[in-house]
């Protein structure tokens, strides 16, 4: 049996092997100067020298001003600053008057450079332009708009990493709902505990999933926890391509190929919050995750 060490103990012992004096890696002149970094503060910096950290923390509010115009940034800013703190650390707030589309940020480039390319475990490959996102998206935000989707309302998507989910999140963020996803091998109650608390209005799932050199079929869960959300109003399959039950079925969503004439509207839009991330906490039932707004 190899030896067994306490956490901390083998943090000191992996400390000390290296000194805090030498850095690990160090980029060459050439490589320094030509990056964002250096591009950044020869263009933002204060003039005497100071280094980006002390100046992020000793006027943290034009540090922040400068990173929005440099990464130019979509958005109206507002008339107020750009940085406010408050008695805790949880009360500091960046650009609080601030208006922006976060979809619209995302979705500035066009054109057939690739946006996403996708490899799944059993080999699939897509790959999805700049102009095939926004065509895609174009399209799931007219479906959402066309079930009443609001600002506020929440999206929920039961899926794996594929191009379609973030295709939802970029959609559900374009009109200002709420996105919140959980991964399909999850059984019915980790879902339900998940999204029970955030009471989606449209829920877009998959019929099954590859993983471990085998598919999964999860098209009796998808009824099962459709059947226990009664805030949703629409149940969306996006079939995982391997020909399950689902695939069949009158309700799915299929991808299509891309119109490049797509384009989503992407109003001004003030998230107060973007998506529900799931994680372990305190719930309304012991044991169940917290959903915490971001």
């Amino acid at each position: 049996m190899p030896p067994v060490w306490p956490i901390g103990r083998w943090l000191r012992s992996s400390a000390m092997s290296t000194s805090a004096d030498q850095p690990l890696w160090t980029p060459s002149p050439d490589r320094a100067g030509a990056s964002r970094m250096t591009a950044f503060r020869a263009r933002f910096g204060p003039d005497d020298g100071t280094d980006l950290h002390t100046w992020s923390v000793t006027d943290p509010g034009g540090f922040w001003q400068a990173v929005w115009d440099d990464a130019e940034v979509v958005g109206d800013r507002g008339e107020g600053p750009a940085f406010t703190t408050g008695a805790h650390l949880t009360d500091a707030r960046f650009f609080p008057d601030a208006t922006l589309n976060y979809a619209e940020n995302l979705l500035r480039r066009r054109g057939d450079d690739p946006a996403m390319m996708f490899r799944g475990e059993d080999g699939t490959a897509r790959e999805l332009s700049w102009d095939d996102l926004h065509a895609l998206v174009s399209r799931l935000q007219a479906a959402l708009v066309a079930d009443g989707v609001e600002p506020g309302d929440r999206v929920a998507a039961w899926l794996p990493n594929l191009p379609e989910t973030y295709a939802v999140m970029l959609a559900a963020a374009s009109i200002g709902a709420v996105f919140s996803s959980v991964s399909p091998d999850f059984g019915p109650q980790g879902v339900l505990d998940r999204f029970g608390q955030i009471e989606p209005v449209v829920l877009v799932t998959t019929d099954g999933y590859y993983y471990g050199g085998k598919r999964h079929d999860v098209t009796d869960k998808v009824a099962e926890v459709a059947a226990a959300l009664p805030t949703v109003r629409r149940v969306v399959v996006v079939p995982d391509g391997h020909g399950g039950p689902a695939a069949q079925s009158p309700h799915r969503t299929t991808p299509q190929p891309p119109r490049a004439e797509g384009n989503p509207k992407l109003p001004p839009a003030n998230h107060e919050a973007l998506a529900v991330r799931n994680v372990l906490g305190i719930s309304p039932r012991p044991g169940a995750p917290a959903a915490h707004r971001e």
